[in-house]
């Protein structure tokens, strides 16, 4: 599986905003859905540069331990994952793949475009093809809200 790595217009943007906006859009989004990381934060971006603010920001959040990923409903076949997971946190389905691979994942399967506008989007983030994303508390490091 390819990694993902940020056009450099987008590290520019990112180094611009500073600690400052990644944790006012972590802190407000903990314990919600994966989503809400893309959705809003920058309105006056492409929706390419939205996508891949976001990916950048769960490849922080899942190297930083913020939050971990369970694998797509797609992988889950008679009652057992059938991708690699792991115990931790208090879970057995944490998938336990590297960080780069799964960002990665979700470049290649995210739509390349939403046409339709947000249907398109609704269909892929609570579709079988989307990780589910759990916070990690840090100080209980349980999982939130899965």
């Amino acid at each position: 599986m390819r990694t993902f790595d940020p056009p450099p217009l987008i590290e520019e943007y990112l180094v611009e905003i500073g600690a400052r906006k990644y944790d006012e859009v972590t802190s407000h989004v903990f314990g919600m859905w994966i989503d809400k990381l893309f959705t809003g934060w920058n309105p006056d971006r492409s929706y390419v540069e939205q996508k891949n603010i976001f990916l950048y920001t769960l490849r922080r959040v899942l190297d930083e331990k913020k939050a971990v990923c369970i694998p797509p409903y797609k992988y889950y076949v008679d009652g057992t994952f059938i991708v690699p997971v792991k115990s931790i946190y208090g879970r057995d389905d944490i998938w336990d793949i590297p960080n780069e691979s799964l960002v990665a994942y979700i470049d290649e399967s995210f739509p390349d475009e939403a046409h339709g506008g947000f249907d398109e989007l609704l269909s892929f983030w609570y579709g079988e093809d989307c990780p589910i994303l759990g916070w990690v508390i840090e100080d209980t490091q349980r999982i939130f809200p899965i």
